[in-house]
């Protein structure tokens, strides 16, 4: 099966958000993501999404 990544690298982009450092942010098992963590990785990711979106959708007629 061939690689959709590797197919069409234009439909991908790296994401980044910052280290998980305070215990909170993480689950009991101390390797997951807490409720607080997933917020906090939305937050820090949401302004680099939503900018590709509105990108795409400006240069593409929208998302396929």
């Amino acid at each position: 099966m061939p690689s959709r990544a590797r197919e069409r690298p234009a439909d991908f982009i790296y994401l980044s958000y910052p280290p998980m450092d305070d215990p909170a942010l993480l689950a009991e098992d101390g390797y997951h993501p807490s409720i607080k963590g997933y917020q906090a990785m939305a937050t820090a990711l949401a302004p680099a999404l939503t900018a590709t979106l509105l990108r795409s959708k400006e240069t593409q007629g929208g998302l396929a």
